[in-house]
């Protein structure tokens, strides 16, 4: 769901930021999706919140939380040197103070994912 960081721009990543009252309503929407599924959600707060507006029950876990920005956490993409931005496009390290690597954040991830048990999950 929109955030206002979406809305206007900035890097969120590990940020806990609100949805919108736009994102609340869109995923409301999400809600058939998600039938005899086990739904997750991440530690951060728009997750939760997005789980909880399409009318899931879920499991929450920090290992699913999106990218860690660093220092680009809550600058706005627009002001991001052009080199960085091609690091993002291209799912390559950012060379940036206390950015999450790209393994580590596969290793979370996949992770997480490599130990679900059998059957219908959500993330």
């Amino acid at each position: 769901g929109e955030t206002v960081a979406n809305r206007t721009g900035v890097l969120s990543g590990w940020s806990d930021v609100r949805l919108t009252v736009d994102g609340i309503r869109s995923a409301a929407l999400l809600e058939p999706l998600a039938r005899d599924a086990t739904v997750w959600s991440s530690d951060l707060r728009r997750c939760q919140q997005t789980a909880w507006a399409a009318g899931w029950s879920f499991a929450v876990d920090a290992r699913l939380r999106e990218l860690n920005f660093g220092l680009l956490e809550g600058e706005r993409f627009g002001d991001i040197q052009p080199d960085v931005r091609d690091a993002m496009f291209g799912y390559r390290d950012l060379p940036v103070e206390g950015a999450e690597t790209i393994a580590h954040f596969e290793g979370r991830v996949f992770g997480f994912v490599d130990r679900l048990p059998p059957g219908a999950h959500v993330l």
